[in-house]
C-alpha cells in the first residue's frame, strides 16, 4: 500500500516516537498527520474531509487514552481501523471492546513490523 491506501493519523504523546513513525511512514509513501494527543486528534478530525483510513494510536496518552478517543472516532465512522501502540500485555487490553476490532502493536517495536501491521489494517479495511 501507499498513499494511494489513504490518510494515516499518528496520536503519540511521545515527540519522538511520533515523528519517526510518521517520518518512516512517509518515506513509504503514506500520506501521514500527527497529533500529539487524544483531544488534538479529535480536533483534527471534526469534519467528514480530515477522515483517516487509519488511525495508529498509543493506548496510554495524558487526558484522553487511546481507546477513548477510538470510541468517539468510531461513534462517526463505525467501520475506522485503528493500531493501537502499547507496553502492557495484551491481555488486560483485550477486556476493553475497542482492541477486538484492532491491530496491537507491542512497544517497543521496530518500524519494519509497524509496516506490516499498517498493511494488515488497510487490508482489513478493503476485505
Amino acid at each position: 500500500m501507499n498513499a494511494e491506501g489513504g490518510l494515516i493519523l499518528i496520536v503519540e504523546d511521545e515527540k519522538g516516537i511520533r515523528e519517526s513513525t510518521a517520518e518512516y511512514l512517509r518515506a513509504l509513501n503514506y500520506r501521514v498527520v500527527e497529533a500529539s494527543n487524544g483531544f488534538e486528534a479529535l480536533e483534527m478530525t471534526a469534519n467528514d474531509t480530515a477522515r483517516p483510513d487509519l488511525v495508529v494510536t498509543d493506548v496510554v496518552m495524558p487526558g484522553m487514552t487511546g481507546p477513548e478517543m477510538a470510541q468517539r472516532l468510531r461513534m462517526r465512522w463505525p467501520d475506522l481501523k485503528f493500531i493501537f501502540m502499547t507496553g502492557y500485555t495484551e491481555e488486560p487490553l483485550l477486556r476493553h471492546g475497542e482492541f477486538l476490532k484492532s491491530v496491537l502493536l507491542k512497544k517497543p517495536f521496530n518500524l519494519r513490523v509497524l509496516g506490516g501491521k499498517i498493511q494488515e489494517a488497510l487490508a482489513a479495511k478493503a476485505s
